[in-house]
């Protein structure tokens, strides 16, 4: 929790961890406070760092994060896929290219 409260003084400071604008540092602990606010969200939620949360918030709902957290079919589906009857031309298709 010490952690947190230096974060949360930091930001108290600045918008953002090092200065006004989004740095290195703010990608960078970004989803270490991502994982943590996870683990225990009840205890987060009522912890008493609101410019900490709000920073993460806007991360977490930046262009930036959104666009590489985006879902992609898993290995597993895609090979699922390439064995069901119903996609013979893709079957046909990557068994020509050694897959």
């Amino acid at each position: 929790e010490l952690f947190l409260t230096r974060l949360e003084n930091l930001l108290k400071q600045t918008a953002y961890l090092c200065r006004d604008q989004l740095s290195k540092a703010d990608i960078a602990i970004f989803p270490f406070v991502r994982q943590f606010s996870m683990v225990d969200e009840i205890w987060f939620a009522s912890a008493q760092y609101p410019k900490l949360k709000a920073w993460l918030n806007e991360l977490l709902d930046s262009e930036l994060f959104l666009g590489v957290m985006q879902k992609y079919p898993t290995w597993l589906d895609w090979n699922l896929n390439l064995n069901s009857n119903s996609n013979h031309l893709s079957q046909a298709l990557f068994k020509n290219i050694g897959f």
